[in-house]
């Protein structure tokens, strides 16, 4: 994912912003024990940080279902056998400009210690946001951590 800054210039398509904070190391050694229910949901403009097992999982989730990117859902199933995951069935849900997280989640299918260590990791969060607003959250990335920004 490429980041981009914008300053003092005049834009005529605001977008959503998500960074992504993953740490390298992980609380839990062995994660199949983890018992969770992961639900889908709307990630887009809103100003927010999450962080936590669940609310990551839960934003992976939506991202690869929002891909059709069934092989990540495959691969997040078989790492926490003891999870339950919420069925998409009619339900709405989203990543603002999602597809740009393909790259990532790439990476995620060939080293599932990564993803485990964004999941699970103490340090690991997300803030989203928006580039229409002066609100912002704290993002700064900690020793230990990569980052990764999608913004549109």
């Amino acid at each position: 994912m490429k980041k981009t800054t914008r300053n003092n210039v005049f834009e005529t398509n605001s977008s959503s912003t998500h960074s992504l904070c993953i740490s390298n190391t992980r609380n839990v050694l062995d994660c199949s024990d983890a018992r969770m229910y992961i639900r889908l949901g709307e990630f887009g403009w809103e100003h927010e940080r999450y962080h936590g097992a669940y609310e990551i999982a839960s934003y992976v989730y939506t991202g690869a279902l929002y891909n059709k990117d069934y092989e990540l859902v495959k691969l997040m199933k078989e790492i926490l056998p003891n999870c339950e995951f919420e069925n998409p069935g009619v339900k709405f849900y989203y990543i603002d400009h999602g597809n740009e997280l393909q790259e990532l989640f790439e990476e995620f299918k060939k080293n599932p210690n990564k993803l485990l260590n964004f999941i699970f990791g103490k340090k690991s969060f997300i803030v989203t946001g928006n580039d229409n607003s002066d609100e912002r959250i704290s993002c700064e990335i900690p020793e230990g951590c990569e980052e990764y920004y999608k913004g549109n």
